[in-house]
């Protein structure tokens, strides 16, 4: 019974929360970044906004600091799609390994795939470098 209690008191504290406004800053740098994106998820975490949306059909994630100035863009991609020079090292370094995910990653230095493998493993790749990590 007291951890029921206490479950709905930490709920409503939760609930009643007042939620961190969006700064006008990061809302127009979002704008004129996205200026087609639908469905809009913000998120707020240690100095960074993050919004989730849909842009052509796709599902995006955008994170931007307090300043308005955007950090990243990610988005799920199709295995089929990655550069010639990625799917070929793929093949070589990882051939046993299933692909779960594929994700383009727009940072503000360079651009690069994180590709999910089975067995909790992920490889990061430029079209010049491949990182590998377990997750």
């Amino acid at each position: 019974m007291k951890n029921y209690i206490l479950f709905i008191i930490l709920s409503l504290l939760f609930c009643c929360q007042k939620q961190k406004d969006i700064p006008e800053l990061v809302k127009k740098a979002f704008a004129t970044k996205f200026s087609e994106a639908k469905n809009l998820k913000w998120a707020y975490e240690n100095g960074i906004w993050e919004v989730d949306f849909n842009k052509n059909y796709q599902k995006y994630s955008s994170t931007f600091d307090e300043q308005g100035s955007w950090i990243e863009t990610e988005h799920e991609i199709d295995r089929n799609n990655l550069p010639l020079i990625i799917l070929k090292n793929l093949q070589t370094c990882y051939d046993k390994y299933d692909v779960n995910e594929v994700e383009f990653i727009e940072p503000n230095e360079r651009e690069f795939y994180e590709i999910e493998l089975e067995q909790k493993l992920k490889v990061s790749m430029t079209k010049k470098v491949m990182l590998l990590k377990n997750i």
